[in-house]
């Protein structure tokens, strides 16, 4: 056997730890607003009945957050999400509508506060596997756009409060090696999954959850010989792991300097079946680059946009600064920060790693990677 389900995970209040506090409030949440959870799209009114049925979870969700996060991974089935993910999506955007009314009730204090909040919460997310660290990092996402048209009316004081308080969470940020360790037992119970289709003949189950992409890997294991079922399913585990080992080694350098997985490093007849569960480890990186470079970029502007407050002109170097805050992922090196007079222009190098002197787009995401202009 290569890998076992694990049983659901049972929160443990007043634990002291955050991850508790986490699960108690997804499960209040889709609780207290089950149709709002399958929602896609809101209106305005259904975003206030939304938050109104919410408001306890997100007071437990938002005490919990001041604690540390010791994420509990557990995986039940290889091709559903985590249980706790529906709950999860919909407090994200229950923050996003606190920013957002707050903004608009000139309220910046409180806007504030969910900012660090969602922050907090979404990258202690990532900590999960692949699924809950993407939805971790569209949190934070989301929370920044809901406040980066706004920043500059925050007064100096609340500007380097809210600095500080995203400086300590994104110091406090471990990358995504642990990640890459848990899809790991996500994919070797998708091995099992796999082995237990065949012991039984299963073989249209097979095709329903994988697709027609996986018709030629489904093919051959109809037709493999029992003497060779074994160091098939070896050899599948072997690459499996071969894959996860790169990846952990890989995944929180710079862009620059991560070495690709060589697709020659997975072949093998089980291939097929191997790109239907390896496939999520490559975008995730690409996501955490995009998130952690937008978001240092905005704790940082917080920061200039205080100083120039506060002594009518921002700093004019990032040196002294921690590179948990200056460090550019695609680049290596610092990020770009060019100060003229009052004003400033603070970038990443963008995926392409060339400097197109800050020029972006509305998205902020290409070229070069800036603050949203827009809550988008």
């Amino acid at each position: 056997m290569w890998a076992e389900a694990d049983p659901e995970y049972r929160a443990r209040p007043k634990s002291g730890n955050a991850f508790d506090g986490y699960v108690v409030s997804a499960s209040e949440a889709v609780q207290a607003a089950p149709k709002e959870a399958d929602r896609v799209s809101f209106t305005q009114g259904a975003k206030q009945t939304g938050l109104r049925r919410i408001s306890r979870s997100l007071d437990t969700l938002e005490k919990a957050s001041r604690l540390q996060c010791d994420f509990q991974y557990t995986v039940q089935d290889v091709f559903k999400p985590d249980t706790n993910s529906k709950g999860w999506r919909l407090l994200g955007r229950g923050m996003v509508w606190k920013i957002e009314e707050a903004v608009e009730a000139e309220d910046f204090g409180s806007a504030a506060n969910w900012v660090v909040t969602a922050t907090k919460f979404g990258l202690d997310l990532t900590r999960g596997d692949s699924q809950t660290a993407t939805l971790g990092f569209s949190i934070c996402n989301e929370a920044r756009r809901a406040i980066s048209p706004h920043y500059q009316r925050l007064s100096g004081q609340q500007l380097s409060n809210l600095y500080l308080r995203l400086a300590k969470i994104l110091g406090n940020y471990q990358g995504l090696k642990k990640t890459v360790g848990n899809e790991e037992k996500r994919m070797l119970l998708g091995v099992q999954f796999i082995q237990d289709c065949h012991r039984r003949k299963s073989y249209d189950v097979l095709l329903t959850q994988l697709g027609k992409g996986a018709k030629p890997a489904i093919s051959y294991l109809k037709g493999l010989d029992e003497s060779k079922r074994v160091p098939y399913f070896a050899n599948f585990s072997d690459g499996t792991k071969g894959f996860v080992d790169h990846w952990q080694s890989q995944i929180d350098k710079p862009l620059p300097e991560r070495a690709q997985w060589l697709e020659s490093a997975g072949s093998g007849p089980w291939k097929r079946f191997g790109q239907a569960f390896w496939g999520t480890v490559e975008p995730m990186a690409s996501i955490a680059d995009s998130c952690i470079a937008h978001t240092r970029i905005l704790a940082l502007s917080i920061w200039a946009t205080a100083r120039s407050k506060a002594y009518g002109a921002p700093s004019t170097t990032l040196k002294g600064l921690s590179p948990s805050l200056t460090l550019d992922p695609y680049s290596g090196r610092s990020l770009i920060y060019v100060v003229s007079g009052p004003d400033f222009k603070l970038y990443s190098v963008g995926p392409d790693g060339n400097d197109d002197l800050g020029e972006s787009d509305e998205s902020g995401q290409t070229p070069d990677v800036i603050l949203e202009s827009s809550n988008l």
